[in-house]
């Protein structure tokens, strides 16, 4: 039974609901016509107050950072050329470390090139951050410099932004290229350091940083020295600082034999050999190398060291200790009971000696002391567990796969279907269930931002909502979709407005956003791509945004599911970051990104590398169940939720395998049509004669002659 109070909300919104901001963004997308924006003065006085700058907040308690909204739609100047008011500087010696100077464009930068869209001509002239200064004999000196990138030269690509006076850093410099040189001064730049779009109309400013061609974020001192020039580390002996401290569990690649690209240790200790610094290993033995037995991710504890220099540590691993009966009785919690999914290890066993023969031995009470255990997903939640709203939520498996990491709970969820819902409350936890909108995401929002006049607990106000996550259905995006662009599928590809415009007015601390990779455009349609729009939007808030491209293979699934996910964090707050891949991807995978820069680079690029598991085989996934001979239901077997509930004639099964299935999209009545479809006249037998309404009989499949040519030409 569904929640006493989760009935049917009343469908009210026909259109998809956005703010000002949102529409300003999105209207000149195909499915413009389907947004519906309700103005900022209907729900302003509901804002939870601006703290303040993105500067001042990374000083401050970021529990409590919410960030500015815009109060009015923004001003977005449309296929103009922005040019900044620059002083020629009248000697070398007026430019300094910190000067923001215009340039002459290079067509010899490798990494800067200029891209014109609807929304932006070409550039007259490119900037650069000035790091360091190389005088020269004749007076006139070279720069190291970091360039300043333009919306275009980010993931929003050819995309409309809304604040075109903004600037970003990169970390893109001149340090392995040639510097600049003086002629190549065009002036000194006024720019904003740590500017709001409020304070545009003073010129461009900066307050975010673009790295390594797939994250925003905010702008720190650091990003203004490149990793080139920030000093080399001190190599003392006596201050050699540890990685990681002792009695971490970390992963690094084996140094011997295995099949797995990274292996499982606990940091022992550190020594010095030399200039450099050794990291001393224990070796956290995997229980299938020792007697087969055991699941992909059980470790056993050994008395065996090795010996690797630090640089080589990977990544840190989880670790936890548990009974053998904890095993027997499947009681072992998730993430350490998924076989290695979340790059999460159990110990049950100790390896000894006895005999001069090596045996395992329970753990026990006797656990080690020095090992550092990973996080306890038992314990009682922390305090500054964030409170999440679950969009188009289904029937909970991407919220339930959040809270399981242990920072989110999910106060309230959203979706339109009854059977999505009625799943996602049976799983609830009664003591602390999520409040469940089962209506339209428009109506939620539309309710919330008129100040919820009915006062319903279903609706979060503004200043509650720390998480959102969001995926938002996919078929008007999907490449399975024949018509995406149809109607029906315009209202779809708009939800993804809705999700910007739920992030617009509830500001939230984080969020992650989900969808198929089909939604970016790499060649194609790159002049009016819904994702790079999205992105525009997002970082046009002021959030930092993090975009990965996840297989479903890299994560222990047998499957080559691809799908997009970006991520949000307010500034100053910690970004996330890409999940690091537990299994690897299957041979001959390809390349894959989302996306393509002004330059030809590509942005948001499928990651590989070495992985503590092996990808999963459809094979290895499927061996604990009972085998199922043919799926006839007269079977004596004890596994009967697990059998069909019916079986096909032989007749049936003639009829489905006549029936072609391609090309795509070919169904029975294309195949069929009216006897002069691609079916041969021996397949077209296999059904019987259709009757008009008249009570003529139509379909007399034998006189069909040319049904053999038209399956040929198919």
């Amino acid at each position: 039974m569904l929640q006493d109070s989760v009935f049917k909300q009343e469908i009210k919104e026909q259109e998809t609901i956005v703010t000002e901001y949102v529409y300003e963004c999105f209207k000149d997308i195909r499915f413009v016509h389907h947004l519906k924006v309700i103005p900022s003065t209907s729900f302003s006085s509901a804002r939870k107050p601006s703290i303040t700058t993105a500067a001042e907040s990374t000083q401050h308690n970021l529990d409590e950072v919410i960030i500015h909204s815009p109060s009015v739609a923004p001003s977005i100047v449309r296929n103009q050329s922005v040019s900044l008011s620059a002083v020629r500087p009248t000697m070398d010696q007026d430019i300094k470390i910190g000067d923001v100077l215009s340039v002459t464009k290079d067509g010899t930068q490798s990494l800067r090139k200029d891209e014109t869209s609807r929304w932006k001509v070409a550039d007259d002239c490119w900037y650069v951050y000035v790091q360091k200064i190389y005088p020269l004999r004749d007076g006139k000196s070279t720069y190291d410099v970091i360039w300043l990138y333009r919306p275009s030269d980010t993931s929003c690509a050819k995309m409309k932004y809304p604040y075109p006076k903004e600037l970003f850093m990169s970390d893109n410099c001149t340090c392995l290229r040639n510097r600049i040189a003086a002629d190549e001064i065009l002036g000194i730049v006024p720019v904003q350091w740590y500017g709001q779009p409020s304070e545009a109309d003073q010129g461009y400013f900066i307050r975010q940083t673009y790295l390594q061609n797939d994250r925003f974020v905010t702008l720190d001192e650091q990003h203004k020295i490149c990793e080139h020039l920030r000093g080399q580390p001190n190599t003392s002996l006596s201050k050699l600082e540890p990685v990681y401290p002792v009695g971490s569990t970390i992963l690094v690649p084996a140094p011997y034999k295995s099949k797995h690209g990274l292996e499982p240790f606990e940091i022992d200790s550190y020594v010095a050999e030399g200039v450099k610094q050794i990291t001393v290993l224990r070796r956290l033995l995997r229980r299938q190398e020792f007697d087969k037995s055991g699941e992909k991710n059980e470790l056993i504890y050994t008395d065996e060291f090795e010996k690797v220099p630090t640089h080589k540590i990977q990544r840190t691993c989880l670790v936890r200790f548990y009974k053998e009966s904890d095993v027997s009785n499947q009681t072992i919690p998730v993430p350490y009971n998924r076989k290695g999914n979340g790059i999460a290890f159990y110990i049950t066993t100790r390896l000894v000696e006895k005999n001069g023969k090596k045996i395992l031995k329970p753990i026990g009470a006797t656990i080690p002391k020095s090992l550092i255990q990973g996080f306890d997903p038992l314990d009682p939640p922390a305090r500054n567990v964030l409170n999440g709203l679950d969009l188009f939520c289904g029937g909970g498996n991407f919220g339930r796969g959040l809270e399981e990491g242990g920072a989110v709970r999910n106060r309230w969820a959203v979706d339109i279907d009854k059977n999505a819902i009625h799943t996602y409350n049976a799983n609830l936890d009664e003591s602390d269930p999520t409040k469940l909108f089962f209506g339209s995401v428009n109506d939620i929002l539309a309710q919330a931002m008129r100040g919820n006049p009915k006062n319903s607990d279903l609706i979060p106000l503004p200043g509650e909502v720390d998480f959102i996550s969001a995926g938002s259905p996919c078929q008007g995006f999907s490449s399975l979709n024949n018509e995406p662009n149809n109607e029906k599928g315009l209202r779809n590809q708009s939800l993804i407005a809705s999700v910007a415009a739920y992030v617009d007015f509830y500001r939230p601390k984080y969020g992650i956003l989900e969808n198929v990779l089909s939604i970016a455009k790499k060649g194609r349609g790159r002049d009016e791509d819904v994702m790079s729009q999205l992105i525009c939007a997002i970082v046009g808030m002021g959030y930092q945004v993090q975009l990965s491209v996840l297989d479903a293979w890299s994560f222990g699934s047998p499957q080559s599911r691809g799908r997009l996910f970006e991520t949000f964090a307010a500034p100053g707050l910690k970004p996330m970051e890409h999940p690091e891949l537990s299994h690897s991807h299957p041979p001959n995978a390809l390349s894959r990104g989302l996306g393509k820069l002004a330059n030809g680079q590509a942005f948001g690029v499928r990651r590989s590398g070495p992985t503590p598991f092996e990808w999963v085989t459809l094979e290895e996934s499927m061996s604990d169940l009972p085998a199922l001979r043919d799926g006839a239901t007269y079977q004596c077997i004890p596994f009967p939720g697990h059998v069909m509930v019916g079986t096909l004639t032989e007749q049936l099964r003639r009829r489905i395998e006549s029936i072609p299935t391609h090309p795509r999209g070919m169904n029975f009545y294309k195949a069929w049509n009216e006897g002069r479809g691609p079916m041969t006249p021996k397949e077209l037998d296999q059904f019987p004669p259709f009757h008009k309404k008249d009570g003529t009989m139509r379909g007399k499949f034998s006189a069909c002659p040319r049904a053999p040519v038209m399956l040929y030409e198919l």
